[in-house]
């Protein structure tokens, strides 16, 4: 029989550009590369679409993503700003509907999305809207400006979202989101319709990430620790962990634990580091100070690799995802991929990826620090799954609907739809 490739010569297979362009470390790209991998393998087996990726200049990792990826084309892509007469004269005939005087954002070098049917933004930061030179889609991770605007710089709020994000999203043929929560306030903040918006549900497998790795261990740490893989991003809930740590000590004197905060930019709460321009990294440190807190009970690690990443939790007491909102964090499946009792804030995303991956969390009040004390405290009283047990779990979370590779699926099933329509 021959190969899909030559199968598939014969007619005219749309093309789709998928594009992150802006630069990320952490869970944002490892959902993108995740994502990718699953999306061209499915590409490769089916033959109903020919996929391109666009990177932003300064994005990591690309060379590991194109080695995973050999057949995929891969740019990248800075993103610049200009006026609709200018895209118009640039581009005449393809893109009728810009607006002479208005500033939208586009891509240079853009080879592979000119030479595509349908464009999918995998991020939705946009400071202009995006130039619709060609039909779109956008992948919306969370709404955390809604909830949490303090995480968030001015220019981002007053500026990117009003004349960027806000058209960009509205003038899109369809919308994507990973959990219910996240799609009912797209659709309440930008007025999306019921039918362009598409819930994928949220999909994660921690052997893919974690089984083939040696663990490293980290320097300096002894002893039994919380562990809390977040970020530096105030909306990830330092303060009310750090708080509620604080009081869970007070009232367990005979059960000492040190406290592990990882992920980017976490290291910059070090009261060794130099002043931050962010404000909130200083008040993290006051607020160290000011709960009596040591650096050896609380170690701020900053972005860890994943044989690091891996000891922390196979060696943590309890797991705390202590975010006041987001679109829900791959610590909590991880926490109990490796067996730890769970400590998460009730949030919707939050509850909802309790739900879908039967994590059984202690759900503390969001943002109270009393709440997270109390449920530290039920949960240090919690088994550690180890042996069947933590196979059962394990099984539980292989199951085909939790899989990368369905959730690739229904992307690729939307992805061909959406591009039956643009064609």
């Amino acid at each position: 029989m021959p190969e899909a490739s030559t199968r598939h010569s014969a007619v005219m297979v749309p093309r789709v550009f998928l594009f992150q362009h802006v630069a990320y470390v952490g869970g944002v790209w490892q959902a993108t590369c995740s994502l990718i991998k699953a999306l061209d393998q499915i590409s490769r087996e089916r033959g109903q679409l020919r996929l391109s990726l666009g990177v932003a200049q300064d994005q990591s990792g690309v060379e590991e993503l194109a080695m995973a990826c050999p057949d995929l084309p891969i740019e990248r892509m800075e993103t610049r700003i200009a006026r609709g007469y200018h895209l118009r004269r640039k581009y005449p005939g393809v893109a009728s509907s810009l607006r002479c005087f208005t500033k939208y954002c586009y891509f240079t070098p853009h080879r592979l999305a000119l030479d595509s049917d349908l464009w999918v933004a995998l991020v939705d930061r946009f400071r202009r809207p995006l130039a619709p030179i060609r039909p779109y889609g956008v992948l919306i991770h969370d709404m955390i400006h809604l909830h949490t605007p303090e995480s968030f710089n001015r220019s981002f709020l007053k500026k990117d979202i009003p004349r960027g994000l806000t058209p960009t999203i509205r003038r899109a043929q369809f919308q994507i989101t990973t959990t219910p929560a996240t799609a009912s306030d797209v659709r309440a903040a930008y007025g999306t319709a019921e039918s362009a918006m598409h819930v994928l549900p949220v999909a994660h497998e921690p052997h893919q990430r974690f089984a083939r790795i040696e663990p490293t261990a980290l320097p300096g740490l002894t002893g039994p620790f919380i562990l809390n893989v977040a970020n530096a991003s105030p909306h990830k809930g330092a303060k009310v962990l750090l708080r509620g740590f604080a009081r869970w000590q007070a009232q367990s004197p005979n059960l000492r634990s040190r406290l592990v905060l990882c992920g980017w930019g976490t290291d910059a709460f070090l009261q060794r580091a130099p002043i931050s321009k962010q404000q909130y990294c200083n008040e993290i440190r006051e607020l160290v100070n000011e709960l009596g807190l040591q650096e050896s009970q609380v170690f701020f690690c900053g972005h860890i690799d994943d044989p690091t990443l891996k000891y922390l939790f196979e060696h943590a007491s309890v797991v705390v995802n202590a975010a006041s909102f987001d679109n829900g964090s791959y610590s909590m499946i991880e926490a109990a991929w490796f067996g730890r009792p769970l400590v998460c804030s009730d949030y919707p995303a939050a509850k909802y990826i309790d739900t879908r991956f039967q994590l059984n969390a202690h759900l503390f009040k969001n943002g109270d620090p009393q709440s997270l004390a109390d449920k530290l405290a039920l949960a240090m009283n919690s088994e550690v799954h180890s042996g069947a047990a933590l196979s059962t779990v394990r099984s539980q979370l292989a199951h085909d609907e939790l899989s990368l590779r369905t959730y690739a699926e229904r992307f690729y099933e939307t992805l061909v739809s959406q591009v039956s329509r643009a064609v």
